[in-house]
């Protein structure tokens, strides 16, 4: 079971795919996906890896519930000290290092690809499901219709999911 990210462009913006540092791109063969999707546009997986879950998860992947990992750490057989050790290496407080410092994620890799295709004519949807099986085969339902400003996906903390949402974009970029 891994996520998937699907993007939906129009035909004039696949140049801008070639853009992508780090993420893998490939056509997207689901024919569930082309239902959810506005007619013409194409389709793409935009995976790390083998999957999409570190983009989908961010930072927050491994959980953020101090009580359950003391849970799963004790249910380990492991002693309290090792358990307060472990707990708070997990749950530190991390200094946040600007972007301009830092190597790209995953996660702003696809968020710069999104801002750029945004701004194309036709602009960008993105879809993000949870496969249980094969990612080209498994029927996908979804909703439909929404949007919203690659700031406001910059800044989400959870990502959005079963829903294809459009990418509009920033008021201050300027438009392809």
């Amino acid at each position: 079971m891994c996520y998937f990210v699907t993007i939906g462009v129009g035909a004039a913006t696949e140049v801008i795919l070639t853009r992508s540092s780090g993420l893998t791109i490939r056509p997207a063969v689901n024919p569930c996906l082309t239902r959810l999707f506005p007619p013409g546009d194409r389709l793409y997986w935009v995976t790390h890896g083998w999957c999409a879950c570190d983009i989908v998860y961010g930072e927050r992947r491994h959980g953020e519930d101090p009580e359950a990992d003391r849970a799963k750490f004790r249910a380990r057989g492991w002693s309290e000290a090792k358990v307060a050790r472990a707990v708070a290496a997990k749950h530190r407080e991390r200094p946040h290092v600007p972007r301009d410092q830092r190597e790209a994620t995953p996660r702003d890799s696809l968020m710069d690809l999104l801002a750029a295709l945004s701004v194309c004519p036709g602009g960008v949807r993105i879809f993000a499901h949870m496969y249980k099986g094969a990612q080209d085969e498994e029927r996908v339902t979804g909703q439909t219709g929404g949007a919203m400003c690659i700031d406001d996906l910059k800044e989400a903390t959870d990502f959005p999911v079963d829903a294809v949402v459009a990418i509009t974009p920033s008021p201050d970029s300027p438009r392809g």
